[in-house]
C-alpha cells in the first residue's frame, strides 16, 4: 500500500514509449498538500525543474493537487493511495495499542476514482454518502455509509485489509460498536446526511491560448478557441487553459528567465482566476506528448496537430455484489 502525507512529495516514473526505443522517457509529478504553504509549493517546483535539467529536459513535468490527481498519478498507486496528515510517527510498522494514535480515514468517490483522506477523529467528520476507516491500532473499523456506492464499499474494505495484512497478525477487523463511537465522541444518530461536497471534478471550457510577456512575466490572451500547431511557439513560454488541465508551452528558444519560472507563473495565474485552484498542470516541450485527451481535443484537426495521446484508463470496474 503507498501513502503520501500532506507535504509536497516529487514522483519520477520512468519508462519507454515503445519498447523498441533507444531513449527513455520520463514524466516529474510534484504533488501539493491542501496544508502545504506558497513556500513550499515554490521549492517543490523549483526541485523539479533542478531534476528536469538533471535528465537533459526530457521529462514532462506535472503539478498534482489533493484529491484531485490525474488518472496517470493514480495508476502509480495499484493498491490505493492513502492521503495522511502526519508524518513519520503515523507509520503503520510496529504498531502496540498503547503507542498507537487512532485516526480516521474518508473513503470518497470523485471522477470515477476512489481515495482515501485522512479527516479528524470526530463525528463531526462523517457523512453517510461516503465510507470510513477507523485504525486503532489493534483493531480496524469499516463504516459503510448507506448512501455510499459500491466502489467506496468495495475500495474501503480493501484497504481495512490491507492495513490488517500490513500488521503481521497484530490487528483485527472489528464490528461498529459502542468502542468505536466512544473514540469518535460521539454516536451514530449524528452522522450527517449527504455526500462530501469537496472534490469535485473540473469541467473543459473554451481553450485559452496566454504568452508570458518578456518584460513583465505576466500573461497575455492571444487566442480562444480551437488551436492549431502553428499556435504554439518555440521562442515563447505560453499557457494554454481547457478548463480541466493547464499546459504550460515551454519553447526551446524561449528566454531563460521565463523558462525558469514558468510552472511558478502558471501557479499565480491559476490562484488569481475565478475558477479552482486545484486544476493539474502540466509543463510540455516541443516534440513532447503530455498523454492528455483534453490537449488533444483543444487542438483542431488540421495536419501538424500535437500526436494521439495513449488512452487514459477505463473507469473502476463495478465491484462484485
Amino acid at each position: 500500500m503507498y501513502r503520501l502525507v500532506l507535504l509536497l512529495p516529487v514522483v519520477l516514473n520512468t519508462y519507454k514509449a515503445d519498447p523498441d526505443a533507444e531513449k527513455l522517457s520520463y514524466d516529474i509529478h510534484f504533488w501539493i498538500g491542501e496544508e502545504s504553504t506558497q513556500d513550499e509549493y515554490g521549492v517543490a517546483a523549483y526541485k523539479t525543474v533542478e531534476l528536469d535539467d538533471l535528465l537533459g529536459g526530457a521529462p514532462v513535468q506535472h503539478r498534482q493537487t489533493m484529491g484531485h490527481e490525474t488518472e496517470m498519478f493514480l495508476s502509480y498507486f495499484p493498491n490505493g493511495l492513502i492521503i495522511k496528515s502526519g508524518g513519520i510517527e503515523s507509520g503503520f510498522h510496529h504498531v502496540t495499542t498503547e503507542e498507537y494514535k487512532p485516526h480516521l480515514l474518508q473513503i470518497h468517490r470523485a471522477g470515477g476514482k476512489c481515495r482515501a483522506y485522512e479527516v479528524d477523529l470526530a463525528v463531526k467528520s462523517m457523512d453517510k454518502g461516503d465510507c470510513f476507516i477507523l485504525d486503532s491500532g489493534a483493531k480496524v473499523y469499516v463504516y459503510l455509509g448507506e448512501g455510499s456506492d459500491p466502489f467506496e464499499k468495495n475500495k474501503a474494505a480493501s484497504l481495512a485489509e490491507n492495513m490488517i495484512s500490513d500488521r503481521n497478525g497484530k490487528a483485527t477487523q472489528a464490528e461498529v460498536d459502542e468502542a468505536f463511537w466512544t473514540l469518535l465522541g460521539g454516536t451514530e444518530a449524528e452522522v450527517t446526511d449527504g455526500e462530501s461536497a469537496a472534490h469535485k471534478v473540473p469541467e473543459s471550457t473554451t481553450p485559452k491560448l496566454y504568452s508570458m510577456e518578456d518584460e513583465t512575466h505576466e500573461w497575455k490572451l492571444i487566442k480562444e478557441g480551437a488551436m492549431t500547431a502553428e499556435d504554439i511557439k518555440d521562442d515563447d513560454v505560453q499557457l494554454l487553459d481547457v478548463g480541466t488541465d493547464i499546459f504550460v508551452c515551454v519553447g526551446s528558444a524561449a528566454p531563460e528567465g521565463e523558462k525558469k519560472d514558468a510552472m511558478i507563473l502558471a501557479q499565480k495565474f491559476l490562484v488569481a482566476a475565478p475558477g479552482p485552484n486545484y486544476i493539474p498542470l502540466h509543463s510540455v516541450k516541443p516534440g513532447q506528448n503530455p498523454n492528455k485527451e483534453s490537449w488533444t481535443k483543444a487542438f483542431s484537426a488540421e495536419e501538424g496537430v500535437p500526436p494521439e495521446p495513449e488512452p487514459e484508463a477505463e473507469p473502476e470496474p463495478e465491484p462484485a455484489a
